[in-house]
C-alpha cells in the first residue's frame, strides 16, 4: 500500500465513525511533546495545514466543539444537531 493508499484509508476510517475533524486540547498537546523535534514537526505540519487550505481558498478554521463525553446520549452528529435545532426553534 502506497502512501495516498494510507490517508485516503485513514480518512475513511474516520468518516465511517462520524468523525470529519480531529480535535486536540491544546494544554494537553503541549504538555505531551517531549522535546524541540517533536514541536519542530508540529510546526512544520501547521504549516503545512494551513498552506493547503490557504492555496485552495479555505478560510481560517473556526469551530464550535463539543466533547461527545458531555453528551453521551447522542449517537451520532446529526443526532446532537437535529436536538439543537429543535431546541432553537422552541425558543
Amino acid at each position: 500500500m502506497n502512501f495516498e493508499e494510507i490517508k485516503e484509508n485513514y480518512i475513511k476510517q474516520f468518516k465511517q465513525n462520524d468523525c470529519n475533524y480531529i480535535v486536540l486540547k491544546m494544554e494537553d498537546l503541549m504538555k505531551s511533546i517531549l522535546d524541540e523535534g517533536q514541536w519542530n514537526a508540529l510546526q512544520l505540519m501547521l504549516h503545512n495545514y494551513n498552506a493547503y487550505r490557504d492555496m485552495h481558498d479555505k478560510p481560517i478554521n473556526k469551530y464550535f466543539v463539543v466533547n461527545r463525553n458531555d453528551f453521551p446520549k447522542f449517537k451520532s452528529a446529526d443526532e446532537f444537531f437535529k436536538a439543537l435545532h429543535n431546541a432553537h426553534d422552541k425558543l
